[in-house]
């Protein structure tokens, strides 16, 4: 056996660093891909909570008839293509109210879209604790 100037045993055929190298190569595309998809499907888990923290900001502000559109659409994080619909089922306290948020999803990389829904869509339901002075039903954009 023989040995090189830093004592370490050297084999016949000479450095196996090109078959590493081949390796990585073969599992590169492999590994962005899980490294994307983390990406993405964490990109759309953010958004998919946003519309829904936005539905129920929606119907807390209709719960206690302080509800316009601006306010609804500031209390989210997503800026556009984002579709407020809000209605009751009468004009006294404790009717049911319903707020409905409808987002397009955004993704990031575009390789993950065929798994991931193209609209999100959360529905909160909220008994009204004042009467309500706003009109039903409703439905506008955040701009």
């Amino acid at each position: 056996m023989a040995l090189d100037e830093l004592g370490t045993k050297k084999t016949a055929k000479g450095s196996d660093r090109g078959a590493a190298l081949l390796e990585f190569a073969m599992l590169l595309p492999l590994l962005l891909l899980v490294m994307l998809g983390i990406v993405d499907f964490g990109w759309a888990l953010a958004q998919n909570l946003d519309v829904r923290h936005g539905a129920r900001e929606t119907s807390r502000l209709l719960a206690v008839d302080h509800f316009d559109f601006t306010t609804a659409c500031n209390r989210m994080d997503l800026a556009t293509g984002v579709t407020i619909t809000v209605s009751r089922s009468g004009g006294a306290v404790l009717d049911e109210a319903t707020a409905t948020v409808t987002a397009d999803l955004n993704t990031l990389t575009g390789f993950f879209d065929g798994w991931l829904p193209s609209t999100l869509t959360s529905e909160v339901k909220v008994l009204m604790e004042q009467a309500p002075t706003w009109s039903t039903p409703q439905t506008q954009s955040c701009t």
